[in-house]
Formats: C-alpha cells, sequence, structure tokens
C-alpha cells in the first residue's frame, strides 16, 4: 500500500538551527605566485587557527588572493605589524569569518557568503527513508497509538517491548517501555549486563539496554523521558505531536552538547489505516 499521504521530518539538531556567528582575522593580499612563501612565513612566525578549522585559508578575488594571518584573539595589532615590520608581507583588512563549520546547506550557503568555509554535513543529514521503512514507521505509529510508546528492532521491524504510562508521576510510558525492556532481559539472563540481548542481531555485541531501537510515540516525551532514552542508548525516536517544554522541541535532547550520546528524531504525520 502506498504511504504518501504519510509525512515524516526530521528534528534539526540545535547545531543545524544556529544562526551565523563571526570573529575576526588579520588579513594580507598577494599575487598568487607568492602563495607558497607567506604560508612558509605565517607556519614559521605567526600563531596557529585555532577553533576555526573549517574556514579557508585563501579567498580568491578577481585581481588577487586575500589570506588570513591569524586570529586578532591571538596576537595584537601592534606585535603583528613588528613580526611583518622585516618582511615583505604588509597588514591588510581585518576581516569576520565564520566562527561555527556548517553543517546544513542553508548554513553553508551563508558561511560561504561571509568567508569561503569547507562543508562537511554529518551523515544523519543525508539518511533516506525507503518506501519499505515508510510503511514499518506508519504501522508502528498507529501501533503506538493503542499501546503507548513501542519499541522495536529497526533491522528486522520485531517490536521488542511496548508500554502505557501508570497513575505514577515518574511512570511515564517511555520509562515502562525501557523498564520493560529490563524486565525482560532481567528474566532471560539473570543480568541487566547481558552477554547479548534478546533483540541482538546476530553480529551484534553486548551494549546499552535499548542500544539502537527505534522508538514510537504518539506524543513527544518529556525531559526525564528523553534523558532516559539517551542512557539507553536508542538509535531514533518517532513521534507525532509536539509537547510544551518536551525534551526534544524545547530542550534539544537528542543531540544536547554535553551528552554523551545523540539519536536522531522524526515527527511524524497521523497515517491512514490504509498508510500502514
Amino acid at each position: 500500500m502506498s504511504s504518501t499521504s504519510f509525512e515524516i521530518t526530521r528534528i534539526p539538531t540545535p547545531d543545524e538551527q544556529r544562526a551565523l556567528t563571526t570573529e575576526t582575522v588579520y588579513t594580507t593580499t598577494i599575487s598568487p605566485q607568492k602563495t607558497s612563501q607567506l604560508l612558509s612565513f605565517i607556519a614559521k612566525h605567526l600563531p596557529k587557527l585555532t577553533g576555526i578549522e573549517h574556514v579557508k585559508r585563501v579567498r580568491k578575488t578577481s585581481t588577487f588572493l586575500q589570506v588570513i594571518l591569524c586570529q586578532t584573539s591571538a596576537i595584537t595589532e601592534e606585535e603583528l605589524l613588528r613580526i611583518l615590520k622585516d618582511s615583505e608581507w604588509t597588514l591588510g583588512e581585518i576581516c569576520q569569518v565564520p566562527d561555527t563549520p556548517p553543517i546544513t546547506a542553508d548554513q553553508f550557503s551563508k558561511w560561504k557568503d561571509v568567508w569561503p568555509v569547507a562543508f562537511r554535513p554529518p551523515a544523519q543529514n543525508r539518511v533516506e527513508i525507503t518506501e519499505e521503512e515508510r510503511k514499518y514507521i506508519a504501522g508502528q505509529i498507529l501501533r503506538s497509538e493503542q499501546e503507548g510508546v513501542v519499541m522495536c528492532q529497526p533491522k528486522t521491524h520485531a517490536v521488542v517491548a511496548s508500554a502505557t504510562a501508570q497513575d505514577h508521576p515518574l511512570r511515564h510510558a517511555a520509562m515502562c517501555c525501557i523498564g520493560k525492556v529490563a524486565d525482560l532481559e532481567l528474566a532471560r539472563n539473570d543480568s541487566l549486563v547481558p552477554a547479548k540481548r534478546m533483540h541482538d542481531e546476530p553480529s551484534d555485541t553486548a551494549g546499552y539496554l535499548c542500544e539502537g531501537l527505534d522508538v514510537f510515540a504518539i506524543t513527544e516525551p518529556c525531559v526525564m523521558c528523553c534523558m532516559a532514552l539517551v542512557h539507553s542508548r536508542i538509535g531514533r525516536l518517532f513521534f507525532i505531536n509536539a509537547a510544551s517544554g518536551g525534551g526534544i522541541s524545547y530542550y534539544g535532547m537528542h543531540a544536547r552538547k554535553g551528552l554523551n550520546h545523540h539519536f536522531s528524531v522524526f515527527q511524524c504525520s497521523m497515517p491512514e489505516k490504509s498508510d500502514a
């Protein structure tokens, strides 16, 4: 059955939504024939560029090359002029350059207008969902409407566990579902650190409790549940309705700096029964 009416939108990370910010650098202008000599001089006498490795050292114009000497934060203009005094190089403009790398095509189009930069989009930005996978996702979203939060093995599409919220302030559906996975593993192995989990592929190695699993929910999980999903090392989260103060849409818990695990998140429309 076709799932063309079923929409799946990847939620961008905070870094992907970041606006352009810049820092200043000293530059000089040279003819192309002088490039090697200048770069050798810079390497020997001037501070290295730090934190802006994505910025290209040289910018071409119609008549000359504009080359970054160093960051203004690394050396004063007076010190730089003293270093350049006995050389053939002169101080040119002080320019703005992007201080963070672009990770989306939109950022790249804006960043490069300020100064040339390298663009290496993260792998998750290039992931495409196949028609077969769309049907799987639609089916599990419909299942979550009846069963609460659902966790599945992404390779086999097998359901690992599902759970609804309980009448307790801490027993949200996602927390209960993680608890069910733990109970299943404990019953199977008498240990919460099994040699191999029941939802592992034969080639997988032991890892975290929900490592790599797909999670499906009708409503976006709260901060507490998102942190539990981080600790459990899920692979992807799919939900329909954003929540006020939600762990993803408000706090960006799926890709927050300082956390030691990130996962992909997708917001979906409610599929029709025929979509699944």
